[in-house]
């Protein structure tokens, strides 16, 4: 989408990344066990806000839990912003 100049941010702050991701990882962190090993997953947010993509390595990779995270951390929503994607990573453990 084409916003005017200085309308959206260039990228998301790192304060709303925290809270976008956050208010969705408790729903990841379910996703795993207790004896779980640590998971990793990357998101890429596009520029209206929405999540992209997800993907997971670490532990839940190629497990069940893999597709858990991916739909919780799916959820995630950011305000628009004018790079084209952003990319961020997120530890996931339980």
């Amino acid at each position: 989408p084409d916003f005017a100049p200085g309308s959206v941010p260039q990228k998301p702050s790192q304060g709303a990344l925290t809270g976008a991701l956050g208010a969705v990882l408790p729903g990841a962190r379910a996703c795993l066990g207790p004896d779980d090993p640590v998971s990793r997953a990357t998101v890429v947010f596009s520029s209206n806000g929405s999540v992209q993509s997800v993907a997971v390595s670490g532990g839940a990779a190629g497990k069940p839990s893999e597709g858990c995270i991916k739909s919780a951390l799916g959820k995630a929503k950011l305000q628009p912003f004018a790079e084209s994607t952003y990319t961020t990573t997120v530890t996931v453990r339980h």
